[in-house]
């Protein structure tokens, strides 16, 4: 592609808008594809990498297994955040 209709120039863009692929394939075509997990240290080239989207906008390398981990504690912790608010709710009576 033209580099002069790349990102924001191009009519199809979306920025934040994106889909969670997009968003993922830009972070790796402007850092490069990860081959280390920043999280346990593993280079094993049998593994596989990716960029982790972190919840205060950051992203940061991991392999797939923390990754799995971390996004497993993410979930947990909004379930139990939401399952406070409904059960703090006070229903009219």
């Amino acid at each position: 592609m033209d580099k002069s209709r790349a990102g924001k120039n191009n009519s199809n863009w979306k920025g934040d808008k994106a889909k969670k692929r997009a968003k993922h394939y830009r972070v790796e075509v402007k850092n490069g594809a990860a081959k280390k997990c920043s999280v346990c240290g593993t280079t094993d080239p049998d593994k596989t990498y990716e960029w982790a989207q972190l919840n205060g906008g950051g992203w940061k390398r991991m392999c797939r297994s923390c990754h799995s981990r971390y996004d497993k504690k993410q979930n947990n912790f909004h379930e139990e955040v939401i399952q406070k608010v409904i059960e703090n709710i006070k229903l009219p009576e």
